[in-house]
């Protein structure tokens, strides 16, 4: 937990500390690529994700470590932090479409712990992983939540999202 020195196996550094706060809480907070170090409390804040949404996690950190840093990675995992503390964290997966020949970022994961609801983590979060989704040429950025969830989906379309009309259905198969 806390400040990555540079040089981690994480993705590129870029500063993301607001520039011109508007509280103090604001002011000391810091969005950053997580590093190897933030596995064990990624891990803790993916499985309270989990409870939120009723669903069971058993993920550990070795597996945070595999997703967001092992040599096959898929995900990119960015923390917001305050004080050394980490106050939440986001995951974004990239795809395509081929029909289109473009690429789309999804925002897999964005979570805030409780506390630090309300105080813009969720935004500056949000703004690193459209950053990031951007300079990695995506040309769409995506996000899901549950239908309950009317919090997160007011949010996101204040972000700037749109909701998105389905169509079809989306299957699954396990591999393992």
């Amino acid at each position: 937990m806390g400040a990555c020195v540079a040089g981690h196996k994480g993705f590129p550094m870029k500063d993301l500390e607001q520039k011109q706060p508007r509280n103090k809480a604001i002011a000391k907070l810091r969005v950053r690529p997580a590093c190897e170090g933030d596995a064990a409390e990624i891990a803790r804040m993916v499985r309270a994700l989990a409870a939120f949404n009723k669903d069971v996690s058993k993920v550990t950190a070795a597996q945070v470590l595999d997703a967001g840093f092992g040599s096959a990675r898929w995900a990119q995992i960015y923390v917001a932090e305050r004080d050394g503390g980490l106050l939440g964290y986001g995951a974004l997966t990239l795809a395509g479409q081929l029909q289109f020949c473009r690429r789309i970022a999804d925002v897999h994961h964005l979570y805030v712990a409780p506390v630090a609801r309300g105080q813009a983590v969720g935004r500056k979060l949000m703004d690193a992983l459209r950053d990031a989704a951007l300079s990695q040429g995506a040309e769409v950025l995506t996000i899901g939540t549950t239908a309950s969830n009317w919090r997160a989906r007011t949010a996101y379309l204040k972000m700037g999202f749109t909701q998105v009309p389905r169509s079809g259905v989306k299957l699954a198969m396990a591999l393992s």
